[in-house]
């Protein structure tokens, strides 16, 4: 007899675990595939156990904020067998299409998480809203890996004629054209990573120029809305989400952060940066002109050890009015050696 070949524990006995089939990708080819989903921001070198957590948190929320099905009755057990295959078949097919994966980025700290595109319920934008909610209200982070996330509506090519095509059909769904409409301040949040070259500006106005003014208008300071635009390799990701600055643009770092240790978090920032600017200065100023350095502690230095003057005379002392007098001597010629 042969040799018996050994077994695969990811698929096989053995004792090992099997892995979680569907949840990765390991296409890092394109930037991040063209669905919507959510940029998730982690520690570097940890995106793996970052998606892992995401996916859990994420899922919990979906299910929170779907509405209650109706429970139907177990039917009862079928006696014609083409009808129970197929019902086994439509429970695997549920189940090999999950609600959310994990698409590699290639960029260190960040993972891309796609929801499926037929999926009822709550969207991207809906889950990090009342996730980011629920955060700041209690002030307890929910995950250890993951720090930001960020709802993404739909992906397009990083170029600007299909950001400015793909903005006009979301804007049109969050901006209504209609003068009769209640004017929303709204404002745009750009960011870029690993991406194309783009005037950042030019992409900004792009998007501006597609929400009808009036009704709607800009307001950086207190937006009712935000247009998110994220450039990643050759992929543009967008978005319109409300409350985006309120909610510290969906830091679950910064919204678990209590006002307290925000206060001290701000003062050791500030103390920091007077004390270097204070340690820059005194560098600077011993570099741009040393000779006055070094002229201020001579001067210093000769008013310690300056003899001392007698106040019952206003001229110099009786040496030196003896030196000053022979030196005039030696000048006309007067002084014998």
């Amino acid at each position: 007899m042969g040799k018996r070949r050994p077994g695969n524990a990811d698929t096989e006995g053995g004792g090992g675990k099997r892995k979680r089939a569907g949840y990765f990708s390991a296409n890092t080819k394109a930037s991040i595939p063209k669905c919507r989903g959510f940029l998730v921001s982690c520690w570097g070198g940890k995106e793996q156990q970052a998606a892992r957590e995401a996916i859990d948190l994420l899922t919990e929320y979906h299910e929170k904020l779907s509405p209650a099905k109706a429970q139907v009755p177990e039917a009862a057990p079928s006696t014609d067998i083409a009808a129970s295959l197929a019902s086994e078949v439509a429970e695997l097919k549920q189940q090999e299409g999950r609600l959310f994966n994990y698409h590699s980025t290639g960029v260190s700290g960040l993972a891309y998480i796609t929801m499926r595109a037929d999926a009822e319920g709550p969207g991207p934008v809906e889950i990090v809203t009342a996730l980011a909610e629920d955060v700041q209200k209690a002030k307890q982070c929910k995950c250890r890996m993951c720090i930001r996330f960020i709802p993404i509506e739909v992906v397009c090519h990083a170029d600007l004629e299909d950001i400015k095509k793909t903005a006009k059909e979301l804007v049109e769904q969050h901006f209504p054209a209609d003068a009769a409409s209640p004017c929303i301040p709204f404002a745009v949040f750009y960011e870029h990573r690993a991406s194309v070259k783009l005037d950042r500006m030019e992409v900004i106005n792009s998007i501006v120029d597609q929400i009808p003014q009036p009704p709607h208008k800009v307001n950086l300071t207190s937006p009712e809305k935000t247009v998110i635009v994220q450039l990643l390799k050759s992929s543009a990701a967008l978005s319109v989400a409300p409350k985006h600055k309120e909610l510290m643009r969906f830091n679950l770092k910064e919204l678990s952060t209590t006002d307290a240790e925000q206060v001290r978090a701000a003062q050791a920032a500030k103390k920091k940066d007077s004390v270097g600017a204070e340690a820059t200065e005194t560098v600077k100023t011993a570099a741009v002109d040393p000779l006055i350095a070094n002229g201020q502690a001579g001067a210093r230095d000769a008013q310690q050890h300056r003899p001392e003057e007698d106040p019952s005379r206003e001229g110099l002392h009786p040496e030196s009015d003896k030196v000053v007098q022979d030196t005039k001597d030696i000048a006309v010629g007067k002084v014998s050696t």
